[in-house]
């Protein structure tokens, strides 16, 4: 399988998620490009919303900011 081939050559330490009948996709508001990443509160709205590569220090303040609210 093409994608654990490339987890495993980047060393990816987070689990990966094949969508083959693309049920995730439609359920995160039909998602049409990889690489998406999601970030999502405690009580599950979607908070941040990324296609591309992620902005690591903002997506950090967001976390920050989230866990100063609690």
């Amino acid at each position: 399988n093409l994608v654990l081939a490339f987890r495993k050559t980047r060393n990816i330490p987070y689990p990966l998620a094949l969508d083959i009948e693309s049920q995730a996709a439609r359920a995160f508001g039909d998602v049409r490009l990889t690489p998406s990443s999601f970030l999502i509160a405690p009580d599950g709205r979607i908070v941040h919303r990324q296609t591309g590569k992620l902005d690591m220090p903002e997506l950090r303040g967001l976390v920050l900011g989230m866990l100063a609210q609690n």
